[in-house]
């Protein structure tokens, strides 16, 4: 098989980072545009590693119902630990994968890492490409009238409100999977809620699976302190003032409402 014929039978690298679904993601959808195997991965990286006990409890849970969801479509979520550059490559070799793409992130480590895995990969050969699917505008396309980022939030409302952020794309019905899966971190070996301790029990309370639309209280009062809590508008405004009575209700009760 030549060169060419390796190149468009060769898996893409999908590199998964906050972008945990399969409808309306401009790099999944670019990958299937190019009819080859795709290899979903999510990475336990540096930029990860900094972050806080409720943020990798939540990430736990996503991550969970991902791999769910990407089973449905014929394909698997790839779990891997560590260096974000090392471990891609360590991928492209196990795989033969001469892509990877990803939705870019914008907070200043995230782009220092995305950066410096953009330009070795490249320096390596690869394609590597960074779509645009994690915000409605890219923040360079937003400016003030005399240049720069808008600080004040009604105008900036008044610049884009008018835009359009072009269409979305539907969830698809399959995935193409390759020949062979590389291997897989077991999620549970993570250990992402180990951190939340007895906190995880209780911001479990809340109901995360209820479908579409705000998350309801999953029972109907606060064990510590009885208040009653219902969706109601006016019942969350007089639980709110009951709130102040609650010797707990900074860790507990705001928790739940």
């Amino acid at each position: 098989m030549g060169p060419k014929s390796k190149r468009m039978t060769a898996p893409i690298l999908l590199w998964h980072r906050r972008d945990l679904r399969l409808s309306d993601n401009p790099a999944l959808a670019w990958a299937l545009d190019k009819g080859r195997p795709v290899v979903p991965v999510f990475l336990y990286d540096q930029v990860v590693e900094t972050w806080g006990a409720a943020p990798k409890w939540r990430l736990g849970l996503g991550l969970e119902a991902f791999g769910d969801a990407l089973d449905s479509v014929g394909s698997q979520l790839v779990l891997r630990r560590g260096d974000a550059l090392a471990a891609l490559r360590k991928l492209v070799d196990e795989t033969g994968a001469d892509t990877v793409v990803w939705n870019r992130l914008y907070t200043p480590d995230e782009r220092a890492r995305d950066t410096e895995v953009k330009e070795a990969l490249r320096n390596d050969g690869l394609t590597a490409r960074s779509c645009a699917g994690h915000l409605l505008f890219e923040p360079w396309t937003v400016e003030t009238g005399s240049g720069g980022f808008y600080k004040v939030y009604t105008p900036f409302w008044k610049a884009v409100r008018d835009r359009d952020p072009g269409p979305t794309t539907p969830a698809p019905h399959q995935v193409p999977a390759p020949d062979a899966w590389p291997e897989s971190d077991a999620l549970a070996d993570w250990g992402l809620d180990r951190a939340m301790g007895r906190g995880a029990e209780v911001v479990a309370q809340v109901s995360l699976a209820r479908g579409p639309g705000r998350a309801q209280p999953s029972r109907t009062a606060c064990r510590p302190c009885k208040i009653r809590l219902t969706p109601s508008p006016r019942s969350r405004a007089q639980t709110a003032n009951a709130r102040r009575s609650c010797a707990r209700s900074a860790r507990h009760c705001a928790m739940l409402l």
